[in-house]
């Protein structure tokens, strides 16, 4: 089930990728990638 999550997702789980790293990632996150597209969602300076 494809679905667009809000961006207050993204940043929870920025949070704990950050946070938990190379444990996340092997982590399966239903239908969220496991490090959060932020690039797209932050204003590049």
């Amino acid at each position: 089930m494809e679905q667009e999550f809000p961006i207050a997702t993204y940043i929870a789980l920025q949070k704990d990728y950050m946070q938990n790293g190379p444990r996340l990632k092997k982590k399966k996150w239903p239908g969220i990638p496991s490090e959060p597209p932020l690039a797209k969602l932050r204003p590049t300076n």
